[in-house]
């Protein structure tokens, strides 16, 4: 430790072991040196920076010419903020001041910018395709039948989608099947789903604490070992919850309700 301070007693002061003292700080200089960030710059301690924090040190021009850069090209704007400092992208300004992450991202947020790390999903290499085709031509039910070119007759495939529109619908060759356009959830109607949601666990409570004694006495009587568990047969973890719908409010229950049990459930 650094100014004559010792692990031991500074734990003392704190409410850690000197062991997990000593992880912290391991785990912490290794992202330091990782990224490439000036962990002991004495100005890190200085203040403390935050999303809310205002960058006096930085004239609107310094901030305009970092935005520039940081929105110049794809590249640079699918860079995570630490990712920017620590490759120097902003080193060529002179800036008064070293930039910190949270310097960084206090201007962009200014600005209206958010930064994340892009979401992206990847494509298939001709390996991949090609070991595809051969599963599904070993596969294929439809191989040997008369008229169907060898390949898998698609005319008997139903395709879905859900998208951020809150529209769901399902088609296949030539016809179209049940749709669904999700409105608005009226605080009324996520009441009555909180109250709906709080019965069946309740009905699941009860069923688990019928089955599972009579389960782990059968168990017993077969000799396995793990019947003799004491964990509890209900716990916090087996109340279905209501997501955060992100995604235009619409999350599992609401899938469940208005468009399975409806539309697709015989």
């Amino acid at each position: 430790m650094s100014a004559g301070v010792s692990q031991y007693s500074l734990a003392k002061q704190l409410p850690v072991t000197q062991g997990a003292l000593s992880k912290l700080l391991a785990r912490t200089r290794e992202r330091s040196e990782a990224s490439k960030l000036p962990l002991w710059d004495p100005y890190l301690y200085e203040t403390e920076v935050g999303r809310g924090g205002q960058d006096i040190d930085f004239s609107p021009e310094q901030k305009a010419a970092i935005i520039a850069i940081a929105t110049q090209n794809k590249e640079a704007r699918e860079k995570q903020s630490w990712q920017a400092v620590a490759d120097g992208d902003f080193d060529h300004l002179q800036l008064p001041r070293p930039l910190s992450v949270s310097s960084f991202e206090n201007i962009m947020y200014e600005a209206g910018y958010g930064r994340k790390a892009p979401g992206r999903k990847p494509m298939l290499d001709n390996a991949q395709k090609k070991r595809r085709l051969e599963w599904v031509l070993a596969h294929n039910p439809d191989l040997y039948k008369y008229g169907n070119g060898l390949g898998f007759n698609f005319q008997r495939v139903i395709f879905t989608d859900e998208t951020p529109a809150r529209f769901y619908g399902s088609f296949t060759y030539d016809a179209k099947g049940p749709y669904h356009i999700y409105g608005t959830e009226t605080p009324e109607a996520k009441k009555l789903a909180k109250q709906a949601y709080d019965e069946e666990n309740q009905r699941n409570k009860e069923q688990r604490q019928q089955l599972v004694p009579r389960t782990r006495a059968v168990l017993r009587e077969l000799g396995d070992a793990d019947a003799n568990s004491r964990a509890w047969a209900w716990a916090k973890h087996h109340e279905m919850k209501r997501g955060d719908r992100s995604r235009g409010d619409i999350d599992g229950y609401r899938h469940r309700e208005e468009v399975l049990k409806p539309l697709l459930v015989p």
